[in-house]
């Protein structure tokens, strides 16, 4: 097992990381697969809501790298 501090970038150009890729967590957080699944929810939302590509990516990275960190981050001050 592994763990690190969250990544601040999760965008470039029109790549975008999800999941694990983005935030991996240790098993016994019990959040990989709710954390996947609230991106992949959240990517949607905001690809609905605002329409234009760059701007929903953006709001994206921005909400799931904040939201992702407050649940990784006891586990990694430990």
């Amino acid at each position: 097992m592994y763990d690190r501090p969250p990544i601040t970038r999760w965008v470039a150009g029109r790549m975008v990381l999800t999941g694990d890729a983005a935030h991996p967590m240790l098993q016994y957080l019990a959040q990989g697969a709710c954390q996947a699944g609230e991106d992949a929810h959240a990517l949607a939302g905001h690809a609905e809501r605002l329409g234009e590509r760059d701007l929903a990516l953006e709001e994206y990275e921005s909400d799931r790298t904040a939201r992702t960190a407050r649940v990784v981050a006891p586990a990694v001050t430990r």
